[in-house]
């Protein structure tokens, strides 16, 4: 009886360890990983998944820990399908810029219009302007600096 119940609690045991295991939000799934970096360095990062078991999430989430140790953000480049659904995707580290004149200021690398507005008006202050919202593509917003 005493071996019949240790078993039983055994056996719940190893269940609640892989379930633990097999838990989403991580890099690992279950008794394996959920993604590969194939190449780091200050400049990029590569990862290679299965979109079965890693989210896009998750792998951005990756490229964006690897760059930030660099106050880099990551810029995607062209996704590559290979044998077996096999993704691989290489990420490019970059700096965020500010350039501009008098008249207008480009941020590249601050996010949307609004975070990006401090230092806009950082920059047309230079001028005794202030920064009026333009346009915004891809990672670049665009202000005018205005009277």
């Amino acid at each position: 009886m005493y071996r019949k119940k240790m078993k039983k609690l055994l056996g719940i045991v190893v269940l609640g360890l892989l379930l633990v295991s097999c838990r989403y939000d991580g890099e690992n799934y279950g008794f394996g990983k959920r993604l590969t970096v194939i190449e780091q360095n200050n400049d990029l990062i590569t990862i290679q998944w299965f979109p079965n078991i890693a989210s896009k999430k998750l792998i951005f989430n990756k490229a964006k820990k690897h760059c930030l140790q660099f106050e880099k953000y990551p810029i995607a480049g062209e996704l590559v399908k290979g044998a077996y659904d096999l993704q691989t995707q290489t990420y490019k580290c970059e700096k965020p810029s500010v350039n501009g004149n008098k008249n207008f200021v480009v941020l590249y690398l601050y996010g949307d219009e609004i975070e990006a507005l401090p230092e806009a008006e950082k920059h047309c202050l230079k001028f005794e302007r202030s920064a009026k919202y333009k346009s915004k593509e891809d990672y670049k917003v665009v202000f005018d600096c205005v009277d």
